[in-house]
């Protein structure tokens, strides 16, 4: 199987409360909902090579506990099979495929949530702390290097 693309066709997002409220709430919860047509991965191993398949699928990030919003996206990923025999099972198949999607939803979900004062979607990297000591008359910097 060649994954050709994934393609963003519908997307919304809904605000549940106001950008000020949202400053007093130091924890929250975000869930995830993820859903592809089964069958079109059936109908991918059954059709032959160069034959191009569009695997529909949903993906929802939701922000609760407290409700603040909620960002929908659906699309199609392009899969084409090739001639080669595939050893992967469909299980394998339908984790790459999820893999895939959220690889390239996640960056416009980040940019979305951004512009409408979510939080974002995932938790991002902390740079390292920089810890300084004093050496006679120079600092030394540790944590980079």
């Amino acid at each position: 199987m060649i994954l050709l693309g994934v393609r963003i066709i519908k997307t919304a997002a809904e605000v549940f409360m106001h950008r000020d409220d949202m400053k007093k709430y130091r924890q929250l919860n975000i869930s995830y909902e993820f859903s592809m047509d089964e069958l079109a991965i059936d109908r991918l191993k059954l059709n032959g090579a160069d034959k191009v398949v569009g695997i529909p699928y949903s993906f929802s990030i939701i922000y609760t506990n407290p409700s603040m919003g909620r960002l929908n996206y659906q699309g199609e990923v392009d899969c084409q099979n090739n001639n080669q025999t595939d050893e992967r099972t469909e299980e394998d198949l339908r984790n790459e495929i999820a893999y895939n999607i959220t690889l390239n939803i996640l960056p416009v979900a980040l940019i979305a949530s951004t512009s409408l004062g979510l939080p974002p979607p995932f938790p991002l990297p902390a740079p390292p702390r920089r810890e300084t000591t004093k050496k006679d008359d120079y600092e030394e910097i540790r944590g980079y290097g």
